[in-house]
């Protein structure tokens, strides 16, 4: 596991445990706030554990269901050090994306194996 996939899941497991423990110091059932969220209990679970990532637009649904505020799931994360765990695409990088986003799924199976081998030419090369 790549080190920003690994700081991803700690990142989600941290998320998942602060909404558990809003939840709890509300007293509240994983089971009726599943409810009042529209999803199964399971998935309260999974979301607490760091299983599953919990959305911006779900943290907003549990924000109101909990009725805390939206930086209270995010305690414990050092905001600083988490900044850049994503790559940063250049624009032609964005323009590219959207047109293989734009391709069907075997069209940009082919893109991506002729990308991977254009770059192991320039590894291969010394550039």
């Amino acid at each position: 596991m790549g080190l920003k996939l690994a700081r991803t899941k700690e990142l989600d497991a941290v998320i998942g445990q602060n909404i558990r423990n809003i939840r709890t110091r509300g007293g509240i059932t994983q089971e009726s706030l599943g409810v009042s969220l529209g999803i199964t209990f399971q998935q309260i679970q999974k979301y607490e554990k760091g299983t599953n990532r919990v959305s911006a637009a779900a943290l907003i649904h549990f924000r109101n269901a909990l009725g805390c505020e939206l930086k209270d799931f995010f305690a414990g994360i050092d905001i600083d050090s988490a900044k850049n765990t994503t790559p940063t695409l250049s624009d032609e990088a964005v323009k590219v994306s959207m047109v293989v986003n734009a391709m069907p799924p075997w069209k940009q199976s082919l893109v991506l194996a002729l990308t991977r081998q254009v770059d192991k030419i320039d590894k291969d090369s010394g550039k």
